[in-house]
């Protein structure tokens, strides 16, 4: 994960962020970060990346791919969307470059696909994945046609042979799953607020292979048993969202040691505490 301009000096040792372009942030766009050093100010101006700082920052996600291998993970997964850098590129609004890494589709593409080419040339295929948000505007990001450039990049990770794909399963005013789904010949993941039930409706019905639980896993260490086994699950704490310590990290209780208060269904949508 790389958030580009949506750094802070705060955080960058007082250097500004940087990006494929100068483009700065709609100050009111949303923050996810809300426990993070960084307050709730506009966003500062950002400068664009050289040509040698986005081959530096190529083989940063290559040396994370192989540290993580090293570690033991079963896989990594390049953070393409919610506005971040890879996302920053392919955009339209936030990628005015002219040189081989903006302008054209294929050009705004290429920073993310020459990550993939890099990490997978670290480790394996089947190590890499990617995660995408087309059409999302999060974080102040727009395309003028996501859906060709969507289309574009699908296909070309399909080429790359990615261990999977995901992508959001939400309203963007196109069918993101009808469209870009048939272009993957891999396993597709979705996200977006799954619950149980409807994350095994999405795989019945053939919408998917793989269904994403992101809040619900930071909460549950045991989740996937909770789940088996018709459990209720722990509500995340969302104060502790993003902090520095263990509190919110790693203190969460299984099953066993869980408050029944502090707990809901499984086959619900998520409320958060």
């Amino acid at each position: 994960m790389h958030v580009g301009r949506l750094s802070d000096p705060l955080l960058l040792q007082g250097e500004a962020p940087a990006g494929p372009s100068a483009v700065r942030p709609d100050p009111l766009a949303r923050h996810y970060a809300v426990n993070t050093p960084r307050p709730k100010r506009s966003y500062q101006a950002p400068r664009a990346l050289s040509q040698a700082e986005i081959l530096a920052t190529i083989d940063d996600f290559a040396n994370c791919a192989t540290r993580a291998r090293r570690a033991g993970v079963d896989g990594v997964e390049i953070h393409g969307a919610s506005g971040y850098l890879p996302m920053q590129f392919l955009s339209t609004n936030t990628n005015l470059r002219t040189d081989a890494w903006g302008g054209t589709m294929e050009r705004r593409a290429a920073f993310l696909l020459a990550c993939v080419d890099a990490m997978i040339a670290a480790t394996s295929r089947d190590f890499v994945a990617v995660k995408v948000s087309p059409g999302w505007t999060v974080n102040d990001v727009f395309d003028d046609d996501a859906p060709a450039t969507y289309s574009h990049v699908v296909r070309e990770l399909s080429r790359c042979g990615i261990a999977y794909l995901q992508f959001a399963d939400m309203s963007v005013g196109w069918d993101v799953c009808g469209t870009l789904a048939p272009l993957f010949e891999g396993p597709v993941m979705l996200y977006n607020g799954f619950t149980r039930r409807t994350g095994a409706d999405a795989v019945r019905q053939g919408r998917a292979q793989l269904v994403a639980f992101g809040q619900a896993f930071i909460a549950n260490p045991d989740l996937v048993e909770r789940l088996r086994n018709n459990q209720p699950i722990t509500r995340p704490r969302v104060e502790t969202y993003y902090t520095q310590g263990e509190e919110g990290y790693t203190d969460y209780p299984v099953y066993a040691d869980a408050d029944e208060q502090s707990m809901q269904s499984p086959d619900e949508p998520l409320v958060p505490v």
